[in-house]
């Protein structure tokens, strides 16, 4: 369970969609369970980011038993959309999912750390690299193409400038 600044707490739990955050309900210990020093040793957390990190992780369960929705995958967007506009920091969460294989490819599920948001830059590339390429026909272009700050602090490559490590990796054999 969790018990975090009130500020913080309700953030949280009123821009998650995913599922609730077990918070500690301050009113029904009448503000009193601050003053409760051992909490910490029985497991309670207080930190945003062990919050978010958390919530994370139970993303990551859903992508591996394969429950990850595209609607799951544009509210993951969102929500690190809402951490930045809100000026909280997004890395807790974002170290948490970034590694994970949710993000529908080109070559299936990949982590979005080296997976590309296409554009013309990449077309000769894509001709001699197999390049993982978010699937536009699967979360539309034009809906994607709106996360390209939150897709980059993932690690998916949103522009072709300085991304050939990235080709050379994915070079396809010459048959």
């Amino acid at each position: 369970s969790f018990l975090l600044k009130s500020s913080s707490g309700n953030l949280l739990q009123n821009s998650s969609v995913f599922f609730d955050i077990p918070l500690i309900d301050k009113s029904n210990y009448d503000g009193n369970i601050n003053e409760y020093k051992d909490l910490k040793k029985i497991g309670v957390r207080f930190e945003f980011g062990e919050a978010c990190e958390y919530m994370g992780k139970h993303l990551m369960s859903l992508a591996a038993a394969s429950s990850l929705t595209r609607g799951n995958v544009f509210s993951i967007l969102r929500f690190i959309r809402f951490l930045r506009e809100k000026l909280l920091p997004p890395a807790d969460f974002i170290s948490s999912i970034k590694d994970g294989q949710w993000l529908k490819t080109s070559l299936g599920f990949r982590s979005p750390v080296g997976s590309v948001l296409s554009d013309d830059e990449w077309t000769v590339a894509s001709q001699i690299s197999g390049i993982p390429f978010i699937d536009e026909a699967f979360y539309g272009k034009e809906e994607i193409c709106q996360f390209k700050t939150e897709l980059e602090l993932l690690g998916v490559a949103v522009s072709f400038s300085k991304c050939y490590q990235l080709i050379i990796d994915n070079l396809k054999s010459h048959s």
